[in-house]
């Protein structure tokens, strides 16, 4: 079966007839859906909007060859190193004249498990690991669990030079299972974590 991108017709054809270009694909559809957003946004005042880095610039399943593009305002959440098998790098996206914010997967997430799944991440290991310009996971993280492979590490992911189009840093709190933990024990929990993500993108830690 076509991957799920190429079994929009209905999206296709609306992006065709909106664009005049008939090489233009379901994910062009998408995108023309993003930018309505984000005008509606900026037309009530918003100055940042901003999408998750999967799918900005999305073409490994997508058959994207460019017909529409993104809003050029819009600034990007970089969360998955995995994006377009792993070619949209940080790098890739400020090259493009994005700005980018580094929320990356694992050290920027505390995610509700169930009780018998082990945390991904400490805050121990983001003082010593991470730092506000590395967009992807250590090694060690990308290998010991099978839930996150990652690709090889790219030096488009690791952000050498100052650059005032990296914007700043998050954290998610993720509710895969959100019974997991109550409000009470989720603040406990998430203070060291804030704690050790603030140190570091303040360059304290």
């Amino acid at each position: 079966s076509l991957p799920k991108w190429q079994n929009l017709d209905h999206w296709q054809e609306y992006a065709q007839k909106v664009t005049g270009n008939d090489q233009a694909v379901a994910y062009d559809a998408f995108i023309l859906y993003m930018n309505k957003l984000c005008a509606i946004l900026r037309s009530i005042g918003y100055e940042s909007v901003r999408m998750w880095n999967d799918d900005a610039y999305r073409k490994i399943d997508t058959g994207w060859q460019g017909a529409t593009n993104l809003d050029s305002s819009i600034e990007i959440q970089y969360w998955c190193p995995l994006t377009n098998n792993g070619e949209n790098t940080a790098r890739f996206y400020l090259d493009r004249g994005r700005a980018i914010y580094n929320f990356i997967n694992p050290y920027a997430y505390y995610t509700l498990y169930p009780d018998d799944a082990p945390s991904l991440i400490t805050p121990d290991a983001i003082l010593k690991e991470w730092h506000p310009y590395l967009f992807a996971p250590n090694d060690s993280i990308c290998t010991t669990d099978n839930t996150f492979v990652f690709p090889p590490f790219n030096p488009g992911n690791l952000i050498t030079e100052p650059t005032d189009m990296i914007k700043g840093a998050g954290f998610c709190l993720w509710c895969d299972c959100p019974s997991s933990e109550t409000e009470d024990e989720l603040l406990e929990h998430i203070r060291p974590y804030f704690t050790a993500i603030v140190k570091k993108a303040l360059g304290e830690g």
